[in-house]
């Protein structure tokens, strides 16, 4: 599984093919990390908040967040 979004703002998910996502949802907002440099893509990350829930089945399912100890 994989997620990507487009320039028309909706983010693709469960697609094995990005033209074929199982879902497809609005983006609500994009934050970058405050830190990125687009030259050296340090801190080359960012949170995406979706316009609603995520419906999980088939290819969408959660996924296990790094934990530092």
């Amino acid at each position: 599984m994989y997620v990507f979004f487009n320039f028309s703002t909706r983010v693709g998910l469960g697609a094995r093919d990005y033209r074929s996502p199982e879902q497809l949802i609005n983006m609500a907002t994009f934050t970058a990390h405050p830190q990125h440099n687009a030259n050296t893509f340090d801190y080359d990350y960012a949170v995406i908040t979706l316009s609603s829930a995520v419906s999980l089945g088939g290819n969408v399912r959660t996924i296990n967040a790094f934990v530092q100890n």
